[in-house]
This record gives structure tokens, C-alpha cells and sequence, in this order.
């Protein structure tokens, strides 16, 4: 008989690693008992998806990080509540979720307080938050604006929650400080031009530069007061990146401007250009003696086996700058209570907007009916940046208006594809 082959120990990384995955199986085990036994004592129903979701987790050995909560046929009067779910993640105090996802489920005030509690403690760190559809109203918002300045979220995701204009102020009070937010989405929520203002305030104080607000009423007035500072700004850094240039190549023949390294525009204002250096008109660039090495080109080797130090991130910039806009269906027309001129006007700030903001990136004005004049507006814009040397943006715009201005609108800007639309509330996005 052969002797057998004796077992290959495991390596200590080996051991730690199913030690990790053991712990992490007994607190996704404990998390899922608690959840039932909240549900029972709240008279909730269970959500069969989220279970069998940390059951997946538990058996993969990973950490739950996502939590997905849907409206189900309700069972003797009972629903799913968003509650339940929180008290099970606090009463282990389970640290892992990032993100919660509560569709079509009715968010009462308990419920939305709950939540507030929640993210108010520095231990849970939840950075995406999107409620939809789930009858949240102005009073619910405002308890909930108390937690916004917690520095940890970065994405808001509220549509089609009718809370109105009242809703909207309590939203932006809360956000005052926040310097976190990245994504505000408030689509199909009742606005009007009176919540304009307070966003065009919020925009400005804060770091949010994505903002969609599809399927409300801001009409002319609202978006004006939404883009004027932010329109202010784009110009503003746009002179500063003419006079960079100007200054930079002043003084300098064509053959000198190459060596001397001058960078212009944006990353010129950041300060991260290298330290430029003036030679008289018409003198030409020392170069380095053959066979020797340019102490500007010169490099240290690296030492092998050390690992390089992850770049820490930078935070978000805070003023008002927007890269992705999206204002479809908002009543952006003749017919408000401004002026039949007011499309042109708002269609003109809006064309300053586009010839200056280098980090522009998305401009959803469909189903607005801004007429041939503010059409051409959007068309002069997109010209006025190509001629900038500015990148290419995405527009979609509306088809009702000259077939040439459209199709040029459509050369001068990225092909913008939308996802076709599902069956039932207009617009409405699962994820």
C-alpha cells in the first residue's frame, strides 16, 4: 500500500479568513432572527427578499451591505414596515449597511423618525438613501431634516413623495452644513418656482452637483432661480481661465512654450501646475548636455516589494456648480404666469451656463416646449463651447422645434440614450 499523502496545514491567513467568516455567519444569523421577532412584535409583515438576501450573505460569508424593503400584498391588514427592519440592524448593532432602498411602502412619521435615529449615530454610516414613492409629507420631512448634517451621505433619492413647496424648505433647511451630498433627486414631488429658490440656495452652500427634479412645476421663474448663482460661477471661472492663458503665454515665442511646461484653465487654478519660468522674448531653451539626464525628467527608482499608499480621497467641492442637470416635464413654456418672452430668457441663461461650465456633463430639458428662439439658445451654447475647447455634454431637448436646430443640437452634443420607460408611473426607476 502507498503511503498517504500527508494534509497541507493551513497558513494562518487561511485560518483567519474562515474565522471571519464564521463570525460574520453568526451575526447574519442573530440579524435574521431579529428581524422576525421585530417584525412580530411591530404587527409587520416580513419581506421574503430581504431574507433570503442576508441569507445569501450568510452563506457566501459576506457582509450585508444593501437593505431592500417593497410593497407586498398586504396579509390581514398587515404591511411592511421600514421600523422593524432598523430596530433588528440597532439591536445587533450591525455597522455594514450602506445603502436602503424602501419602495412603495407608506414611511409614516414612527417610521421616518426611526430612520432619523438611525443615521444620527455615528456608528452607522449609511451613504445612499432612496425612498420612493412612499407618501412622505412635509411634516415627516421635517423631523428627517434633523440628521442631514451627519457627514456620511452622499446620494438622496425622494421621488414621487408629494410633500410640496413645504416639504422642499424643510428638505433645504436640513441641508444647511452639509458639505457631504453629492445626489439630490426630487422627482414628481409637487414643486414649484418657490421651491427654486430655496434650491438655488442650497446648491450654492452645498456640494451637490447632480440634481433631477423631473415631472414638477418650476416653470421659468424656478429654474432661473435654481442656475444664477451657479451660471455666475461657470463665467466667473471662465474669465479666470482666459486670463490664465493670456498671462501664461505672455511674453513667450511658439517655440519656447512647450519647454517652459505652462498649464492653463482649470488645473492652472488648482494650483497644480509646475512652477513655470520666464526666459527673455526669443531665447531658446537650454537643453541638457548628451548623455546626461534633465533634472526635471530625472526620477527615483521605486524599491521593490513596497506597496504604494492608497491616495486619500478629496472631499467634495462646496458652491454653487452643477455637472448633471435634469428639469424634463417642469412647464418650461409661454403658458406660466411670466411672459411669453420668459423661455427665451431662461433658455439664455441657460446658454451662458453651457458655453462656460467646463464641468458641465448632463442637461435634460425634454418635454419643455422653450419654442424655436430659446431652441437656437441651447444650439449658440453648444457652439460657443466647442469653440471654448470645452468637453462635449450630453442635452436632450425637445423634438418641437425647427428639424435643423434639432439635429445640430444633436451634432454638437453627445448621443444621450434614455431607458425606455416601464409600465405605470411615468418615470419611475428600480434599481
Amino acid at each position: 500500500m502507498p503511503p498517504k499523502k500527508k494534509e497541507k496545514k493551513k497558513s494562518l491567513k487561511e485560518k483567519r479568513r474562515e474565522e471571519e467568516k464564521l463570525k460574520i455567519s453568526r451575526t447574519l444569523r442573530e440579524l435574521l432572527n431579529n428581524y422576525v421577532l421585530k417584525c412580530n412584535k411591530e404587527q409587520s409583515l416580513t419581506y421574503p427578499p430581504f431574507q433570503d438576501h442576508i441569507q445569501n450573505c450568510r452563506d457566501g460569508g459576506t457582509h450585508l451591505t444593501k437593505m431592500i424593503l417593497a410593497e407586498l400584498p398586504s396579509e390581514n391588514d398587515l404591511v411592511v414596515k421600514l421600523a422593524p427592519a432598523l430596530a433588528a440592524i440597532r439591536s445587533i448593532r450591525y455597522t455594514h449597511i450602506k445603502e436602503i432602498f424602501v419602495w412603495d411602502i407608506h414611511v409614516k412619521y414612527e417610521d421616518i423618525a426611526a430612520l432619523s435615529r438611525f443615521i444620527q449615530q455615528p456608528a452607522y454610516s449609511l451613504t445612499y438613501l432612496e425612498m420612493v414613492d412612499c407618501k412622505i409629507d412635509s411634516f415627516s420631512l421635517g423631523r428627517f431634516a434633523e440628521c442631514l448634517s451627519m457627514p456620511h451621505l452622499t446620494t438622496l433619492v425622494l421621488d414621487f413623495n408629494g410633500f410640496g413647496d413645504e416639504g422642499c424648505v424643510q428638505l433645504c433647511s436640513g441641508l444647511e452644513g452639509n458639505s457631504t451630498l453629492i445626489k439630490l433627486s426630487l422627482k414628481f414631488c409637487g414643486l414649484t418656482a418657490v421651491s427654486g429658490v430655496c434650491l438655488g440656495k442650497t446648491i450654492s452652500e452645498t456640494a451637490i452637483s447632480e440634481l433631477y427634479l423631473d415631472g414638477n412645476k418650476l416653470e421659468c421663474e424656478g429654474l432661473i432661480e435654481v442656475l444664477q448663482m451657479v451660471v455666475d460661477r461657470a463665467e466667473q471661472e471662465s474669465i479666470e481661465r482666459n486670463q490664465v492663458k493670456e498671462d501664461g503665454y505672455e511674453g513667450q515665442d511658439a517655440g519656447s512654450r512647450n519647454f517652459l511646461g505652462i498649464k492653463t484653465g482649470v488645473s492652472a487654478l488648482r494650483g497644480d501646475s509646475a512652477t513655470s519660468r520666464k526666459s527673455a522674448p526669443g531665447s531658446r531653451p537650454i537643453s541638457p548636455a548628451p548623455g546626461k539626464q534633465s533634472p526635471l525628467a530625472s526620477k527615483k527608482k521605486k524599491k521593490k516589494g513596497k506597496k504604494k499608499k492608497p491616495i486619500a480621497k478629496s472631499p467634495p467641492k462646496v458652491g454653487p456648480w452643477l455637472t448633471k442637470l435634469h428639469v424634463m416635464d417642469n412647464g418650461i413654456d409661454s403658458h406660466g404666469i411670466a411672459s411669453k418672452f420668459a423661455p427665451v430668457l431662461c433658455m439664455r441663461l441657460v446658454k451662458r451656463w453651457i458655453a462656460t461650465a467646463a464641468d458641465l456633463l448632463e442637461l435634460d430639458i425634454d418635454d419643455n416646449l422653450i419654442g424655436d428662439m430659446g431652441g437656437r439658445e441651447i444650439l449658440h451654447g453648444l457652439q460657443e463651447r466647442s469653440e471654448a475647447g470645452l468637453s462635449k455634454m450630453t442635452v436632450w431637448i425637445t423634438h418641437r422645434i425647427q428639424p435643423d436646430t434639432f439635429n445640430k443640437v444633436l451634432a454638437l452634443g453627445t448621443a444621450g440614450k434614455k431607458k425606455p420607460k416601464k409600465k405605470g408611473k411615468r418615470g419611475k426607476k428600480r434599481v
